[in-house]
């Protein structure tokens, strides 16, 4: 259950940064990992489960390394082509990242499926491809 997993991830980003021991960090990537490989549940991804692993990413890792950006990145990446895109998750990401760095992923990403002409103009949601964003009801 989705709504289950999503709890364990919420406990995670509520938690205290403690120093010594990521135990947060490390719970939420078990967890989102059983998610991801699950054969026992049948557990879909959502927005929330994204918004909630990049604010758990956020606290408890540094953006300057640059093996940790690329698990950011790829969180987001994977977020995208599972189309659980949202305003949510995307200022999740915005947070996450120097707005050079940000921008630029952006960019790349919206090369990578064919979409130029938003490259440069890129500021909301709407500007994104639908297909990030196919799974949110909510999103126009």
């Amino acid at each position: 259950n989705t709504h289950f997993f999503d709890l364990v991830l919420r406990a995670c980003s509520n938690a205290v940064i403690d120093d010594h021991q990521n135990t947060p960090l490390i719970i939420a990537l078990e967890t989102f990992g059983q998610m991801k490989g699950s054969k026992t549940w049948a557990v879909e991804m959502s927005h929330t489960t994204y918004s909630y692993m990049l604010e758990i990413c956020k606290k408890h890792i540094s953006s300057n390394d640059p093996k940790q950006s690329m698990l950011l990145i790829k969180l987001f990446e994977q977020c995208c082509e599972d189309g659980h895109l949202n305003a949510s998750v995307l200022e999740q990401f915005r947070q996450c990242l120097s707005k050079r760095l940000f921008e630029r992923r952006i960019k790349i990403m919206m090369e990578n499926v064919g979409n130029y002409e938003s490259v440069q103009n890129f500021r909301l949601l709407k500007d994104l491809p639908s297909e990030w964003s196919r799974k949110n009801k909510s999103t126009p």
